[in-house]
């Protein structure tokens, strides 16, 4: 098949001027337009003499709004010449006939709307009437189709001009022509899809020329093959489809607009970059079309990572039909996201980082004849298109294709780093949502893995969060966080059902302690050596039913329940379990209730969101109480209106240009309510402008003539809101108009004037009388066609208010512009501001005055006493607001009666400095806050008194329990401290706080008045005392004693000699060590570790030697080394008892040192140090050199930092270019390099 390119593709077109014409045409020869074919199609007017006339178009009907002579007409023959198809193409700043560089190419399809036919169409007056029947027949029967190609260009053609001229996006640019606007044959679709099957070897003739014709740029060797671009736009987006589907050797990547894909193809499409955009409200596609193709494409290739650019992108955009190419092609990003992607950049499916035991494929497109890979500079074995690899390094790949007769090679590809992860996932822990000692039959439990994991992986191999389960068994749960690796497997979760013949002893003596509205604390006796947990069950009725509520762990004998209700009567009873079943019993059954909550919450502090004609928007804080806020009242103008249970609601229905008021309350769980909270007032008449948005078919001379449109001389229209006067929603830019209607706010009376600058047409016409319906004054008169043109009006003199505005504008070709300004006693020439535009004229009548001369003064009992003078006769009231910051951060404190010049402050604390506002309300407005008033409350010289009625609740070997009876203060007691013969062990305050001093665990809050100490020493007599503190740090004395003395040890089953452990292998193991004297029924030993001397877990076992009398050794290498490290021997008898060992530790401080670099690469985010072997509070330096040896990055830092899990960020990666850098860092004599990536 011969091509024939006019001359060469690169020349041109200016040649071709001033040809003449042969006899018999259809227009005389003194006709210089553009001439008629009989079926009004345009043909062009060469002129002079040319022997092959046919073969060529130079000229054009300039169809769009802008100059689109940077594109130069082409025309592509095949055939025999009897194929024809014109295009357009613009050629990059810097190109020549004989440049021997290679560019990008893009290609645009357009849609239906923009076809050869319609284009080149003409007006009847455009038409020759000296024509001849001959001509004409012959004419007609000339097989060949003449179209004009401008019209393609409406869509994008100037943006693309403009990016190659400005050379932000250098390129050749290529607009392709169809006749009938259709890029794929119409039995290409099915059921609302692209159905590529049935016409992927019958493409339309204009398509196949267009791939053929991309072929024909790239053997010319000027166009980059790895670097060609498609995109198109309803019909030419299906048309973009089916080239990345027909040839996706030749595509880089795609971007369809507005155009149904195929799912069946998506498999092949896994290594072509894919941006779809779909209008929302488009009827063809639907959303639901565009949906299932991305999920499909996500499901081939969807989770890879390009080495630049998202591979796959849908934007849908809820406001558009059928036309999402208007926002595509404003979208900063899309052009920037093509130009990042290359035929030869390899695609990651997964990620780059390798997991311990995982591999990683990566590969690119497959339609080519040869591959050759390389890692870290030197070729791999692998010769196709993937390659599944578990070894770090950096990955090239090349491939070989053919262009025009022979076979070239690609270039290489930019590298992909593949390096190892060290980030493993902590180790899950699996929470049952109910009991796992299930009864002898039926029933099941549920259990949960953590809530945020990339995946999940049980035993039972199920793959979701939760699983729920009946069998009995052994579950563990591995899971992926995002960006790390597989998590070690969980701690067993056991499930039994029935009991078997170790079942543990049921615990006794079940005891509480109320310690505020919201909280009891629960004691109980261990009576078993071989529980693994204390299931603790809850009621509101003595007959049950009884619901599990927590899960205690082994040795453990109290229990918080707090977020309870205030008042209420709870009942509680304990069991124990093991991997054997449940104990026999439960404890006994206790109840207890409450306090009473007669503390209301504080008001909320409520805020307006938004508004619209027919709804207002509001939000509001969550306030402090000390118990649980449980829902909200909301009132509209004075009445309860509804109840909810969030802090926000959207209140619709409404009227427009009509004003409504808000205040909340609070209520919490006991049924306290707030004060209201502060009152915002609204009107439901929005900013905005509203617009009558047309379309016409002929040019029109007035903007009269938008109201006055019949349906044939309209091509399109819509209505809608905008944000200020402006021509955004146009979905073309020639032969449009807009009628807005608006309402203009004046604050400041005195003389205006208006202008609009528009090309073409404008008027704008103002109601000076808003009373007036039928005064509608012509202030500004811009109509008819021009260019930029400006008209200023009289001067109006404006009184305050809202005044009704209605401006007309149209556009008919080219250099379309619109603004629309006023000029104010306070302001000259401004452009009228969105905020100053409503849709109605319902405004907020004037606030009340302001309220003056605020004072505060303490009187006493730390109370603030502030007085104001009313300067109004409106007001309903007075909000007073308090604030710790001076200027800012006020929040509701009350809300006066009206008339009222004086408020009690009766919630202030002692010592500290408050600043106040006033500001007054009416039931339409709010007025200015009042001046600012400030006071430092008088200090509090009173201590609590001595907390009564200390009493021992429970008693272990290492722990004992502890309750007391409430002081009181003039303002409040903050916390209390408990001491053991005289030393400070914890301390029991309103946040569950402290216990640092000792071993405590914290019983309660608000605050407590139960502890639980551990860590006690057996067989010893304690002494404890009790003293309250109060908010100021006034101490109470010292409560009676209660004494306790601590039981004895159970004897272990084995006689320990010894437990030691020390670093070896040059500090990277620790090694455990155990000797016994005596063993009796021995089964095996498990070793437990702990970084915080609490929370052990297993980490190895090493099996026992059954009876002993003899010395026996036992060791363990612990290869996992942190800073603190805690370790204790579990000892398990051969019938399930067990005990511990003492518990040794090891600190790394004496470890060698060591700096952990991550994540290198650096992808994304942040560049973190972590050091070993360091102590706290030195100072690190750090440098960061570029691959010349040059210093880009310094800094000095504290080891502390090093030492946390989260390490040191040292460099942010927007901070520097993609590349290789060396760190250095340096502490005391210890010097540390190591190379670092950033992609």
């Amino acid at each position: 098949m011969k091509k024939v390119l006019l001359s060469s593709i690169i020349i041109l077109m200016a040649f071709f001027a001033g040809i003449a014409q042969d006899a018999g045409d259809v227009c005389p020869d003194d006709f210089n337009g553009s001439r008629i074919g009989p079926n009004g199609f345009l043909y062009s007017n060469l002129g002079g003499n040319a022997a092959d006339r046919d073969t060529i178009v130079t000229d054009f009907d300039n169809m769009t709004p802008w100059d689109s002579r940077r594109y130069i007409p082409y025309m592509f023959r095949r055939g025999n010449y009897q194929q024809v198809m014109d295009f357009r193409m613009i050629h990059p700043n810097d190109w020549t006939a004989s440049s021997t560089k290679k560019w990008p190419l893009i290609v645009m399809f357009h849609g239906r709307g923009e076809r050869g036919q319609k284009s080149y169409y003409a007006d009847p007056g455009q038409r020759c009437d000296q024509t001849t029947q001959s001509a004409i027949d012959a004419w007609e029967a000339d097989g060949r189709r003449w179209r004009n190609n401008d019209h393609s260009m409406v869509w994008s053609g100037r943006e693309h001009r403009d990016w190659v001229t400005s050379g932000e996006y250098p390129g050749f640019v290529l607009f392709p022509q169809e006749a009938y606007g259709y890029w794929v044959n119409g039995s290409g679709f099915t059921a609302g899809y692209l159905d590529f099957d049935n016409v992927e070897n019958n493409p339309t003739q204009e398509m196949e020329m267009t791939i053929e014709l991309i072929d024909h740029l790239i053997a010319l060797g000027q166009v980059d093959p790895d670097r060609i671009y498609v995109h198109g736009l309803s019909s030419g987006g299906s048309g973009s489809w089916y080239i990345t589907m027909k040839r996706p050797d030749l595509i880089a990547a795609s971007s369809p607009m507005s155009a149904p894909g195929d799912v069946s193809q998506a498999d092949e499409l896994a290594y072509i970059p894919i941006w779809l955009t779909q209008g929302g409200q488009d009827g063809n596609p639907l959303p639901s079309v565009s949906h299932e193709v991305m999920d499909a494409l996500r499901q081939f290739g969807g989770q890879e990572k390009k080495y630049e650019g998202n591979p796959r992108i849908y934007t849908e955009y809820p406001n558009r039909g059928h036309n999402a190419w208007i926002d595509t092609y404003n979208d900063p990003y899309w052009m920037e996201w093509m130009f990042k992607q290359d035929k030869t950049n390899i695609t990651i499916f997964g990620d780059t980082a390798l997991c311990p035991g995982s591999t990683i494929t990566m590969g690119v497109d497959p339609n080519f004849l040869a591959y050759e890979w390389k890692r870290d500079g030197q070729s791999i074995n692998p010769t196709t298109n993937n390659i599944t690899t578990d070894i770090p390094g950096q990955y090239q790949v090349r491939f070989q294709r053919n262009i025009g007769n022979s076979t070239e090679w690609s270039k290489w590809s930019r590298p992909v780093t593949v390096y190892l992860r060290e980030d493993r996932t902590a180790t899950p822990e699996i929470t049952p949502l109910s009991t796992t000692a299930l009864p002898p039959s039926g029933s099941n439990v549920t259990l949960r893995g953590p809530d945020g994991m990339d995946s999940y992986l049980w035993s039972t191999g199920a793959t979701t969060q939760e699983i729920t389960v009946s069998t009995i068994g052994s579950y563990t749960l591995e899971v992926i966080a995002p960006g790390e690796c597989v998590s070690l497997p969980s701690d067993p979760m056991v499930v039994t059902r029935g009991q078997g013949p170790n079942v543990p002893a049921s615990p006794e003596n079940l005891s509480g302690v109320v310690s505020s509205e919201t909280e009891i604390n629960l004691f109980w006796e261990d009576k078993s050596d071989n529980e693994t947990i204390f299931e603790v069950y809850r009621s509101t009725s003595s007959s049950g039913p009884f619901t599990m509520v927590a899960r205690v762990n082994a040795n453990v004998e109290y229990y918080e329940d707090t977020t309870l209700n205030p008042s209420t009567t709870y009942y509680y009873r304990v069991r124990a379990i093991n991997n054997q079943g449940y104990s026999d019993n439960f404890t006994n059954t206790i109840s207890l209730t409450t306090l009473n909550d007669n503390i209301v919450p504080e008001p909320p502090n409520l805020s307006l969101v938004g508004v619209t004609e027919t709804s207002i928007s509001i939000e509001w804080d969550v306030p402090e109480d000390n118990s649980q806020i449980v829902n909200y009242k909301l009132f509209q103008n004075g009445s309860e209106l509804v109840q909810v249970n969030r802090n926000n609601y959207i209140i619709s229905g409404l009227t427009a240009n009509t004003i409504y008021r808000y205040t909340v309350v609070a209520v919490d769980a006991a049924g306290n309510e707030s004060d209201h909270s502060n009152q915002v007032t609204a009107v439901t008449t929005p900013n905005g402008v509203r617009f009558d948005y047309y379309e016409f078919w002929d040019n029109i001379n007035s903007v009269d003539e938008l109201s006055s449109f019949t349906d044939d001389e309209l091509f399109f229209s819509k209505s809608g809101v905008m944000p200020s006067f402006t021509y955004d929603p146009a979905e073309r830019l020639f032969r449009f108009g807009f009628i807005y209607e608006t309402y203009l706010e004046i604050d400041d009376p005195g003389n205006y004037t208006f202008s609009t600058r528009s090309d073409d047409g404008s008027k704008l016409y103002i109601k000076l009388d808003p009373l007036n319906d039928n005064d509608s004054t012509l202030a500004v008169n811009n109509d008819f066609p021009h260019g930029p043109v400006t008209v200023t009006s009289q001067s109006y003199y404006l009184n305050e208010g809202r005044y009704k505005l209605h401006v007309r504008f149209f556009e008919n070709q080219g250099g379309e512009t619109l603004q629309v300004s006023y000029n104010g006693p306070s302001f000259s020439n401004m452009i009228i501001p969105a905020s100053k535009l409503f849709l109605g004229p319902g405004r907020l009548p004037t606030p009340p005055n302001t309220p003056t001369s605020l004072n505060a003064s303490n009187i006493g009992n730390y109370e603030v006493r502030l007085t104001w003078n009313d300067q109004s006769s409106n007001e309903t009231g007075f909000e007073v607001y308090r604030s710790t910051t001076s200027g800012s951060g006020y929040e509701i404190l009350s809300t006066t009666v009206a008339n009222a010049e004086v408020f009690i402050d009766d919630t202030a604390t002692p010592g500290e400095t408050y600043y106040y506002v006033v500001r007054a309300i009416s039931n339409e407005n709010t007025s200015t806050p009042s001046n600012q008033a400030s006071i430092t409350v008088s200090q509090d010289n009173t201590a609590p008194t001595v907390p009564t009625g200390l009493t021992v609740m429970t008693v272990s070997s290492t722990n004992v329990g502890l309750s007391w009876n409430a002081s009181t203060d003039d303002f409040g007691v903050s916390h209390y401290e408990i001491l053991a013969n005289g030393n400070l062990v914890g301390i029991a305050s309103r946040t569950s706080g402290s216990g640092e001093e000792s071993g405590m665990e914290i019983m309660g809050s608000t605050p407590s008045t139960a502890a639980l100490v551990t860590g006690l020493t057996p067989d010893t007599n304690y002494d404890f005392r009790v003293r309250a503190v109060d908010e100021s740090g006034l101490e109470s004395p010292l409560s009676n004693i209660a004494s306790a003395t601590t039981g004895s040890e159970v004897p272990l089953p084995v006689e320990f000699a010894y437990v030691r452990a020390e670093l070896t292998n040059e500090g990277s193991d620790i090694t455990i060590e155990w000797g016994t004297a005596l063993e009796i029924d021995n089964d095996y030993f498990v070793i437990e570790k702990s970084t915080n001397g609490k929370d052990f877990k297993e980490i190895g076992t090493v099996d026992g030697n059954g009876n002993s009398n003899d010395l026996i050794n036992y060791s363990f290498i612990d290869e996992d080394v942190r800073p603190r490290n805690y370790y204790r021997i579990k000892q398990i008898d051969f019938n399930g008892d067990f005990d511990y060992s003492q518990i040794v530790s090891v600190l790394r401080n004496n470890l060698p040192i060591k700096f952990k670099v991550f994540p290198n690469p650096l992808v994304q985010g942040t560049l973190k140090v972590q050091g070993e072997g360091i102590v706290h509070g030195d100072d690190i330096t750090y440098t960061v050199f570029d691959t010349y040896g040059n210093p880009v990055r310094s800094g000095t830092t504290k080891t502390d930092n090093l030492l946390t899990n989260s390490g040191q960020t040292l460099i942010h990666k927007q901070e520097l270019a993609a590349g290789m850098y060396f760190l250095q860092v340096v502490y005391r004599d210890t010097i540390y390099k190591q190379k670092v990536i950033i992609q």
